[in-house]
């Protein structure tokens, strides 16, 4: 299977998923923007896991990865990293959901991510050689990050598909 096949139809999609999910936030004043050299990380981990425990996924203003993988170079499964482009609609509604300075205040770690084995999330934004993690617990990310977290995992989910095609799911036969 080709790596660009349909991407920059999925990533426009999202984009106007993501579109939709900017204007229904609260009616805080205007982030700016994420300038272009900035990139975008989200990923999520199962301590308790054998085979696919961990993704991450990072976003540039031209391109899209995703990488899953094992917790150590000896589970039996191989990383799988796919790759595709990011448009302009996606890029640009991402960089109105981001706002360095409000995620630079957050705090690092909220909850208790990956304890008895919930999972956890983070998401990442490094700005001009500034970076800033946060790291909560799977499926609960702090208010100010909802957004972009849903729109990151519905870029995530397009991506995964094409590592988990349904012919792969079915029992031989």
């Amino acid at each position: 299977m080709g790596t660009d096949r349909g991407w920059g139809l999925v990533v426009s999609t999202v984009g106007l998923f993501l579109v939709g999910s900017s204007l229904s936030g609260c009616g805080s004043e205007p982030f700016a923007a994420l300038p272009d050299s900035g990139t975008l990380g989200w990923g999520s981990s199962f301590g308790e896991c054998i085979g696919y425990c961990r993704e991450e996924l990072t976003v540039t203003r031209d391109q899209i990865q995703l990488v899953v993988m094992g917790w150590h170079p000896t589970d039996p499964v191989p990383p799988r990293t796919h790759t595709g482009p990011t448009t302009r609609e996606a890029w640009a509604t991402l960089q109105r959901m981001v706002a360095f300075s409000e995620i630079e205040d957050l705090r690092e770690v909220y909850g208790c991510p990956d304890c008895t084995d919930g999972g956890a999330e983070w998401v990442e934004l490094d700005v001009d050689g500034e970076s800033k993690r946060v790291t909560f617990e799977f499926g609960d990310p702090p208010r100010e990050l909802e957004d972009l977290v849903r729109g990151l995992r519905a870029i995530r989910d397009q991506f995964s598909s094409s590592f988990f095609p349904l012919e792969d799911q079915l029992p031989p036969g």
